[in-house]
């Protein structure tokens, strides 16, 4: 792959990033297992939004009606819905619905819960989206000392809040800050999702756009094709290919020591 090609490709790496983890805090408030939560995650895995969006609105009225408007049933599906309208752009349906998700979740489960800290997460990549960067880092800084206390330093919600606050300084080109944060969030989400897994591959890529964003992307030439090894293809040959050499050229890209 050529360096101009790897630079187009980079660039949409935080994008990418902001809508896969906001999902996966999304789905895990939601717990993901009922029939309800599997369509949704087909929907919007399939960039579905407009057709999942009326789906979601009937079943928070539906739940408001039959658990009440300050439930945390309530609750998860307004953050379904809130992240659903974060994709589309409808930023501030999205923020009423994140911040009132806060509200019930921190009076339901205390400040300290690992709930509260997914709800600031998305809330802040909400402010991030739109360049409101000093609303959102103090939020990514309390999700992660939240999710720290909560459920410990090597679980996947940190390597969430890590990488969210990664991101941020790298878009504000504060790169020697978020340089540590990215690579400590990758090692988590290699650990727990293994390296071949797309998360991880858009989390390799930020932390190679740390490093192309100074100019370090010569050695990111790659020596073999990934797409002649013979792995498992979840994604379809095509796909599964792609993700192979998107993990290639970042890992190429991330390892090139910092000068």
């Amino acid at each position: 792959m050529r360096v101009e090609s790897m630079r187009r490709i980079l660039a949409i790496v935080p994008l990418v990033l902001s809508l896969a983890t906001s999902h996966v805090a999304s789905a895990q408030l939601g717990g993901g297992n009922t029939a309800f939560d599997k369509r949704m995650n087909e929907l919007f895995n399939a960039g579905k939004y407009s057709e999942a969006v009326p789906i979601v609105e009937r079943e928070l009225g539906l739940t408001r009606s039959r658990m009440g408007q300050n439930h945390t049933d309530t609750g998860r599906v307004m953050t379904r819905l809130a992240t659903l309208y974060l994709v589309q752009g409808r930023y501030a349906e999205a923020e009423a619905l994140f911040k009132r998700s806060l509200v019930i979740d921190e009076k339901a489960y205390g400040q300290g819960h690992s709930n509260v800290g997914l709800q600031l997460s998305n809330l802040a990549v909400l402010y991030r989206f739109q360049g409101r960067y000093a609303e959102a880092e103090p939020l990514f800084k309390r999700s992660l000392e939240i999710n720290e206390k909560a459920l410990g330093r090597d679980h996947i919600n940190v390597g969430t809040s890590l990488s969210h606050l990664g991101v941020m300084y790298q878009l504000q080109s504060r790169y020697t800050e978020a340089e540590p944060l990215m690579k400590r969030g990758l090692a988590i989400y290699e650990k727990v999702l293994g390296r071949d897994n797309p998360y991880v591959a858009t989390n390799i890529l930020n932390l190679a756009h740390v490093y192309e964003a100074q100019g370090r992307y010569a050695e990111a030439e790659p020596q073999v094709d990934p797409c002649h090894s013979h792995h498992p293809a979840p994604l379809g040959e095509a796909g599964d290919c792609f993700i192979r050499s998107i993990l290639d050229q970042g890992r190429r890209l991330a390892t090139i020591p910092p000068g």
